[in-house]
């Protein structure tokens, strides 16, 4: 009989507030292996609650132990993303035109970045580009103190100065910063450190919306991957992106199939990868890791018609066969079992969980 006390017994829904399950119950998946040993992939994409920020999470980790690596990973502040749309709007709509002012906003951005970090680097005073690069920092402090998409709105916002339209914004911007030479020198320089840089973004859906300008602001930061893809600069960038946006960037954007579509990794559950899952985490919320057998841990958490695969196929029926869902359900039916004093779970807690989740789920899309 279990005795755990009524909480998220399988951990919580959102990776964000999970790291002690993610730490000891990581399912390493075959995306998960993918993005690790190799970097064919920029846009991870996936549906709300399929595993997006959990894999955020996992790969901030891994790189981060990675010795001489420059490795930068940001979720963008809502507030961040909707100023960013809203100056792009003061100068149009036309989605191509959007697009080339994002690219060279992130492009800047990721420069900026990659500059920053590599200040620290013990040869940094060493390269060649060492005096320019110093002097580009002293000229542009307040960029360096800028971090994260902050910086992105602050570069947009001195890039439409006096701009009456989009088309006369990317020439002037480039002017400004001097893009191109940035970008030779910090080229030459991670060549000669011998680091890379890694970029992993989450969370880009925060203030997005399914119009043009929204859209060009992601757009924008696909083709400044594509074009440190294409000059070898010594960078891999992943993103992580919900299945709307990247519709979005398929129907606008008319290079989808060259610098996206290719390079995409779609995350995808079944019903065995997601009982593993579940396994896994009762394996720590019962403290049975010595048990090797999924369906005798999840036998220990299920009883009656729940036991065994066919008794947690029933409860992937309530479900949408996402990772969040299952969790969701099962930790309130844990609950429901134990408000009646309780310590197995069976098959009315999973219909009631069921009922409830559903018709919150109706609520929110009444909402909209």
């Amino acid at each position: 009989m279990l005795t755990k006390s009524v909480g998220n017994l399988l951990g919580a829904a959102r990776a964000e507030a999970d790291s002690v399950m993610l730490a000891k119950a990581f399912v390493e998946t075959a995306a998960y292996r993918a993005l690790v040993e190799t970097q064919d992939f920029n846009f991870i994409v996936g549906r709300r609650g399929v595993g997006k920020s959990a894999l955020f999470e996992k790969m901030r980790d891994h790189y981060g132990q990675v010795a001489d690596t420059i490795m930068i990973a940001d979720r963008p502040a809502e507030h961040h993303m909707i100023e960013f749309q809203r100056l792009l709007s003061t100068v149009g709509y036309d989605y191509r035109a959007l697009r080339s002012i994002s690219r060279l906003v992130w492009k800047t951005h990721l420069l900026f970045e990659m500059l920053v970090s590599m200040q620290s680097h013990y040869r940094f005073s060493k390269v060649r580009e060492y005096r320019y690069l110093q002097d580009y920092l002293m000229q542009n402090k307040p960029l360096v103190k800028e971090t994260g998409t902050a910086r992105c709105v602050t570069l947009l916002s001195r890039a439409i100065v006096g701009a009456s339209h989009a088309v006369e914004v990317p020439g002037k911007f480039a002017a400004l910063i001097h893009a191109d030479k940035l970008q030779a020198a910090i080229t030459t320089t991670l060549a000669e450190l011998n680091v890379p840089a890694i970029f992993i973004y989450d969370g880009l859906d925060e203030g997005w919306s399914p119009d043009v300008v929204a859209t060009s602001v992601i757009g924008g930061l696909a083709l400044a991957i594509a074009d440190f893809t294409d000059a070898q600069i010594g960078t891999h960038t992943i993103i992580f992106v919900r299945d709307n946006i990247f519709r979005a960037l398929a129907q606008l954007d008319t290079d989808f199939t060259r610098h996206i579509e290719g390079h995409t990794l779609r995350l995808h559950w079944d019903e065995a990868s997601l009982f593993h899952l579940v396994a896994q985490r009762l394996r720590v919320a019962l403290n049975v890791q010595e048990i090797e057998s999924d369906v005798k841990v999840w036998n220990r958490f299920a009883h009656r018609g729940l036991k065994d695969r066919e008794g947690f196929d029933f409860c992937l029926h309530h479900t949408l066969y996402r990772p969040r869902d299952i969790l969701v359900l099962l930790n309130d039916a844990y609950a429901n079992a134990a408000r009646e004093g309780r310590g197995e779970v069976i098959e009315t807690d999973i219909e009631t969980s069921g009922t409830r989740i559903s018709q919150h789920r109706l609520d929110d899309v009444l909402k909209v």
